[in-house]
């Protein structure tokens, strides 16, 4: 639900920027924008864009407020609302509430919350922007692989890593940060 509240909200912030254009507002209307800390400079930008113009919908003007939230916090969240839980996420501490709208940082959120209740699947929920994988380690690691000289691949790295007991991997949390999802 939450992405793709995401992404319906987004294309209801690009509508009513397309609409706006009035003056005069008759009234406000709130909506309340979650997003993962690293989305939310960007969406801050866009909301700051359309208050500027002073966007309303029918003579009421939109007010968007954004701010950040742990992804897995707001997933647990909505999926409390739903009177289920996430699996390695548990319950809601009740300090994130259920916004209008949520980017997560990662779409593998919405999997995980309609795994969690069929009531929250989504269908269709384009990816607002993509992050490219990345590996990332210490110079002299890089250098025991035989950087710069040779290009490091996952192939060689995945026999390394089986093989070597010296190198080590580590990873985030993988039920609760997108990067282990």
């Amino acid at each position: 639900m939450g992405l793709a509240v995401a992404v319906a909200v987004a294309g209801g912030i690009l509508v009513v920027y397309q609409l706006a254009g009035r003056t005069g507002c008759s009234g406000q209307a709130r909506l309340g924008v979650v997003a993962a800390a690293e989305i939310v400079p960007a969406l801050k930008q866009a909301a700051s864009a359309m208050a500027a113009r002073h966007a309303d919908v029918d003579g009421t003007c939109v007010v968007v407020e954004v701010s950040a939230a742990d992804p897995a916090e707001t997933a647990a969240a909505i999926a409390g609302r739903q009177g289920v839980t996430i699996s390695g996420v548990g319950l809601p501490t009740g300090n994130t509430e259920v916004p209008d709208v949520w980017v997560p940082d990662s779409s593998m959120w919405l999997a995980r919350i309609g795994a969690a209740s069929p009531a929250l699947t989504i269908s269709e929920a384009p990816s607002l922007a993509r992050s490219p994988v990345v590996l990332a380690m210490p110079e002299p690691v890089a250098a025991t692989l035989g950087w710069p000289s040779a290009k490091l691949t996952w192939q060689a790295l995945l026999q390394r890593v089986t093989t070597d007991t010296k190198l080590r991997i580590g990873t985030v949390e993988p039920t609760r940060d997108a990067a282990g999802l």
